[in-house]
């Protein structure tokens, strides 16, 4: 359950009401419920989207990629390990997910995936296979500085899982805010289009 000015629920408190129903209502149809209450503050990794947050997704699995992406990639594994009865508790799903990264196991199901489907799983492998926008525009900084603000208010929040006793802990460390980062002199953005954009 994401929260944040980016999400539908904009504010802690109303996730976490939205969240203990869910989970209520997996209880009553007999099936194991978690929901972790996750920051839409900021965005999630370097990039948006679908291609190029794929080639991130290929990172990730690979062992890279961005640090917040990672810790909730392998949080959300972990939970899922936990509830389908792969691991005993969710301290040993971080740890097979992190095993399953670094043996390149995590990679290859996900090409499973792509042929399953239909794709062409040379894209793990190829990521410039994946379709590019067309236009790109680069917007120059008149100055050297930081970037305070983008498209969310920077701040810390905690992963937080709701269980079926309506009980909520944090149950992973903070997820490390985006610090404002020092800005080069220009910033590429890569569009479908070259409409007007305020940054």
């Amino acid at each position: 359950m994401k929260t944040g000015c980016g999400a539908f629920m904009k504010r802690e408190e109303d996730a976490v009401r939205l969240a203990e129903v869910m989970v209520e209502t997996g209880k009553r149809m007999g099936k194991k419920t978690v929901a972790l209450i996750t920051d839409m503050d900021q965005p999630l990794g370097r990039t948006a989207g679908h291609a190029i947050e794929i080639v991130e997704c290929i990172e990730v699995l690979s062992g890279r990629g961005p640090g917040d992406l990672r810790e909730l990639s392998i949080e959300l594994s972990a939970w899922m390990f936990y509830l389908g009865e792969r691991t005993k508790s969710v301290d040993e799903g971080r740890q097979l997910a992190g095993t399953m990264i670094a043996s390149g196991q995590a990679k290859e199901k996900f090409k499973q995936g792509i042929r399953l489907q239909g794709g062409d799983d040379r894209v793990i492998n190829e990521p410039q296979r994946l379709p590019a926008a067309r236009s790109h525009a680069e917007v120059p900084s008149p100055m050297k500085g930081y970037i305070a603000y983008w498209a969310a208010a920077v701040r810390k929040r905690k992963i937080r899982s709701i269980t079926p006793s309506g009980s909520s802990s944090a149950s992973a460390s903070a997820i490390a805010s985006k610090k404002a980062s020092r800005s080069q002199r220009s910033i590429t953005i890569r569009t479908p289009s070259l409409r007007k954009r305020r940054v």
